[in-house]
Formats: C-alpha cells, sequence, structure tokens
C-alpha cells in the first residue's frame, strides 16, 4: 500500500533551511510550538530532522568556545544528533510505521530527494485505528 494518502503536504508542513540562522530556527519552531521541524537545503532537499535539544546543545558548546552568536550562526553549524532518513513516496505503510515508533513524524522526499512533505505519527494512528474499527466485529 503506498504511503502518499498519509502526506501532509510541502505547503501546508512548517520546515527550515539549513542556512537560516539558530535564531530563526528557535523562533519558527517556538511559534509552532514544534520540537523539532525538517531542515532543506537551498535546493529544497531534505537534510535532516533539527531538534530542540540539536540547537541546546550547539549553544552550549557554543557558550563554553566564547562564540554564541545566534543572529550569525547558522543551521548548517549545527551537528544533528540523531539521523532521521526521509522515506521514499513509494515507501510502504510497514516503512512508515518502524520509523514513526522513535519519530513524531518522518519526512517524505521525492525520488530525487525533495522533500514534499510529512507523515505524522498521529494521522498514522488515526488511520490504524480506522482500519481497526472496520474489521472489528459488532459486539452488541
Amino acid at each position: 500500500m503506498n504511503i502518499a494518502f498519509l502526506l501532509l503536504p510541502k505547503q501546508d508542513v512548517a520546515y527550515v533551511f539549513e542556512s537560516f540562522t539558530v535564531r530563526q530556527a528557535l523562533e519558527k519552531m517556538k511559534y509552532h510550538g514544534y520540537q523539532s521541524i525538517p531542515m532543506l537545503n537551498k535546493e529544497g532537499k531534505y537534510v535532516g530532522t533539527i531538534s530542540e535539544g540539536d540547537l541546546l546543545w550547539a549553544i552550549l558548546d557554543w557558550q563554553r568556545e566564547g562564540t554564541v552568536d545566534l543572529e550569525k550562526r547558522s543551521l548548517a553549524d549545527v551537528p544533528l544528533r540523531t539521523q532521521h532518513e526521509a522515506v521514499s513516496v513509494y515507501d510502504d505503510v510497514q516503512t512508515v510505521l518502524d520509523r514513526s515508533v522513535d519519530q513524531n513524524f518522518i519526512s517524505v522526499k521525492d525520488d530525487a530527494g525533495f522533500f514534499i512533505g510529512i507523515i505524522r505519527r498521529k494521522d498514522i494512528i488515526e488511520f490504524l485505528t480506522k482500519q481497526v474499527d472496520t474489521k472489528q466485529p459488532n459486539v452488541s
């Protein structure tokens, strides 16, 4: 079964570019209430998911070095502590299920590696709940 029906398209997803400053990313994450957000390169290809933890650890390291300037440091300077690989739009539901155990959302890319959206864990759970409900005999 194709996963495209679970896709929240790119135009409906908040994301950042690796050229953004740390401050821009933090402001965007705060505005949307996100703990992590997809990060793209200037061509629009998925490069990873950046989290609050990634940003906080980087800020702590920069503070120790005496080089904290959130308006000058770009996201490209922030090491990603966890690598969240994007799935292909052609991957199956099981691949998405496996990834959703550890991630609130799974980034989706096309054949050329361009970011096309996300699949949220919430949407996966709702889909599975409907599947179970339609297969349950009516016990009245």
